[in-house]
């Protein structure tokens, strides 16, 4: 899924960073952090799913977990309009 949702970003010219949590402890101490105590993954946390790909917006995070959501979150936050005005 995670290259999935990088295609639907870059589709929309949407810049983003791309945060590989197996790289190092580092990245996975941090999104850990989001996972253990964001609301948005209240549910990973609950099933004992991973919870990614998680798109961090505006200190908020998502979990996404098809291309269509990602185009949905996408439109609900309007992102897309946003990059068109830059």
């Amino acid at each position: 899924p995670c290259g999935q949702v990088k295609e639907v970003l870059s589709g929309h010219n949407i810049r983003y960073g791309y945060v590989e949590i197996t790289a190092g402890m580092a990245q996975l101490k941090k999104y850990l952090k989001i996972r253990d105590h964001a609301a948005s993954h209240a549910e990973a946390r609950a099933s004992g799913s991973v919870g990614i790909p998680t798109l961090v917006v505006d200190d908020e995070s998502y979990v996404i977990e098809s291309p269509e959501a990602a185009e949905k979150l996408i439109a609900d936050l309007g992102l897309d309009a946003e990059q068109k005005k830059q």
